[in-house]
Parts: structure tokens; sequence; C-alpha cells
């Protein structure tokens, strides 16, 4: 083999594996396996993940780009920590598209239609019961669909990038909450509440419910970590 052709062949391979180590720590960093404001080296996950520091290195500053991570003034790499601020912007951003969102289904008469959008995501939320951050993806997706109704690309552009982080500010105070086996059960509860209440067109009950449940009632749970 040529010297080019090797020169190629290893480029491949270590933008593979950089691809698989910004995927395996994003991942991490999503479903709190690495805690915000944890330190993170390069020693560390080239150990853990079985690799040299380079594709480890060449991951970190993606994701330092991306705003996951933080290097302070002595290069520490740090997971970006979540901050209350960060809390009440994601939410003030939901109950101002899904609220809308949510309206709409009863506006333009999609009340049976879209009941059946809804119970489809809760047999996904369902299925995943046992895995936190599957199950925190799902309610994520079926918040998405929710916001898809307003008809507007760029709104899906902004919650569809704004999604990682709804699931990892979900997962930090879920994972709490998961002492309580009710917790589960009244968040399944609660959509099978909404899909009925739908179903019977029952504007205030299904708007009602909702905010419990998803909107100012998990803003008041999120902050309790504060």
């Amino acid at each position: 083999m040529t010297n080019v052709a090797l020169q190629t062949v290893n480029k491949e391979q270590t933008l593979s594996l950089s691809e698989q180590a910004y995927k395996i720590i994003k991942r991490n960093i999503l479903d709190l396996t690495y805690e915000p404001g944890s330190d993170l080296t390069e020693a560390r996950l080239a150990e853990e993940l079985e690799m040299s520091r380079m594709p480890i290195r060449s991951a970190l500053h993606r994701l330092e780009l991306e705003d996951w991570l933080i290097a302070d003034f002595r290069k520490k790499t740090k997971v970006k920590p979540i901050l209350k601020q960060d809390v009440l912007d994601i939410y003030q951003m939901r109950s101002l598209l899904e609220i809308p969102a949510m309206e709409k289904i009863f506006a333009e008469e999609k009340t049976w239609e879209f009941s059946f959008v809804i119970e489809e995501g809760l047999l996904r939320i369902k299925a995943n019961v046992k895995d936190l951050y599957e199950r925190e993806l799902a309610e994520t997706d079926l918040h998405m669909a929710i916001v898809n109704l307003l008809g507007n690309k760029r709104i899906d552009r902004i919650y569809r990038n704004a999604q990682d982080e709804l699931i990892r500010i979900g997962l930090s105070f879920v994972r709490s909450e998961e002492r309580d086996n009710q917790y589960v059960a009244h968040i399944i509860q609660g959509w099978e509440d909404i899909i009925l209440a739908i179903r019977e067109r029952r504007k205030e009950d299904a708007l009602r419910i909702f905010d419990r449940d998803h909107l100012s009632g998990a803003l008041e749970l999120a902050l309790k970590q504060f």
C-alpha cells in the first residue's frame, strides 16, 4: 500500500473513531452518566472508550463548539452545568410554542386525528418505561409532534435544536422523581386523560392536564434541584 493510500485509510479510521467517540460522549452527557459540571479528561475517556487520545480530542473539540463542554483558563474540560436560567428559558420556550399548538388541535378540529398521534407516542413511552433516557427521548419526540402542528418549519428547527437540552433537563429532575413509584404512572395516566379529553373535545381539561404535567408542574419539579 502506498504512503498516500495508507494515510487515507488512517484518516478514515480516525474520522470513524472520532465520530464514535463523539456519539458516546454526547450520549453520556445527555443521559447524565457524565454529571453536569463534572470534569472530563482525555486520559479518562481514552481509557473508558479504549481509544487513543486523537479521536477523543477531536470529539471533545466538537462538543465544546456545540456548547456541551466548557474549557476553563487552565484548559480543564467540564460538562456544561444546568443552570436555573437554562431551565426557565427552556420552559418559557415550551409554553410559548406548545400551548398554541395544543389549542390548534381544537381550533382546526383535528381532535380525533391527533388523539391517535398522541396515543402512538404514549405507546412508545410505555415500551421504554424502564429506560430513563429512551423514555425521555420518546416524551420529547411526542412534544415535537405537538409543536409540528403549528406548521412553521423555522419553529420546528428551533425546537429540534433544543431537543437534546430538553432531554438533559428532563432527566435531571425525572431521575429524582423516579424514587416515587407513582411518578411514571401519574405521567402515563395524564397522557391517557389528555387523549380522552381531546377525543371528547374538552379543550379546557386537555390544556389544564397538559400544563399540570408538562409545563408549569414540570417546571416546578425541575426547579427543586436549585
